[in-house]
This record gives C-alpha cells, structure tokens and sequence, in this order.
C-alpha cells in the first residue's frame, strides 16, 4: 500500500512540474528560467527515479504477498533490472523530454500573446493618430527617437 502512495506521489510530482513551472513563467515572470531547468532536471529525475523503483518494488510486494500477478506483470518483475537502471542514469534525459512538448506548447501561448498584444497596440496607435499636432507630446512626434536627432 505504501508504494502504490509513494508511486502515485513521484508519478504526480513528475508529470505536473513542467506544466506547473511553465505555467508559473507565463502568469507572473517568474521562476527563472535557471531554476526552470534545475528542477526539470534534477526535481524530475529524482520523481521518475522514485517512481520507476517504488513501482517495481510494489510488483515484488504482490508477488511476495501471494496475490494473483499477470504474467506480463511476472516478466517485468523478474527482468533483469534494465528498467531500474535506465531510470537512475536516463531520468534527466526522460525528463527533458517530457519538458519539451510543454516548452514548445508554452512557446506557441507566448506567441498568441505577443500577437493579441500588438493588435491592442495597434489599435491603440491608431486612436492615439487622431490628435492634433499641438496635442502631441514630445514622444509622439519622434523628437525623443536616438536614429533621428542626430
């Protein structure tokens, strides 16, 4: 019962930290992006590392418990580790692979956003065109631009 909590625990940790964090980056600006990829890295090796071990150490409690295990289920406990040991050198591999499609997702929303963003400054730009020439400030007219007053 413990692992199937412990399972559950690292499986949640690792597969919402990267929609979690980038969430947090798109909302507020904040985390870093250092502390973005630290965590993805070192935070989601150690949840899949967890949850890789705590899974299989669950299917040798059944089997120890005398329950009914597949056969499928009887294979991979009895393997030959390869999972365990793919877990604890790859996890940070898996888990910026994981990361990616949430980047390139989290990319695409700051695109959309820049977008709807520049139209409100368009449209913005164009009431602000309306003005008289005396109603203008320094700003509007240009003078304050560094490329034309030299």
């Amino acid at each position: 019962m413990s692992t199937t909590i412990i399972t559950y625990t690292c499986g949640t940790i690792f597969f919402l930290m990267a929609p979690l964090l980038l969430g947090m980056r798109f909302f507020s600006g904040r985390p870093s992006w250092w502390l973005i990829m630290i965590a993805i890295i070192f935070v989601g090796w150690a949840a899949w590392v967890g949850f890789v071990l705590s899974y299989f150490q669950g299917l040798w409690d059944q089997i120890g418990s005398g329950e009914y295990v597949s056969p499928e289920d009887m294979d991979r406990a009895t393997a030959d580790g390869g999972p365990m040991v793919g877990a604890v050198f790859m996890g940070w591999f898996i888990s910026i692979v994981y990361f990616l499609p949430w980047y390139v997702l989290f990319l695409f929303m700051n695109f959309i956003r820049r977008l709807l963003s520049g139209s409100q400054q368009k449209s913005t730009s164009q009431i602000d065109s309306t003005k008289g020439p005396e109603e203008m400030s320094e700003i509007d007219r240009g003078s304050s631009n560094r490329f034309y007053n030299k």
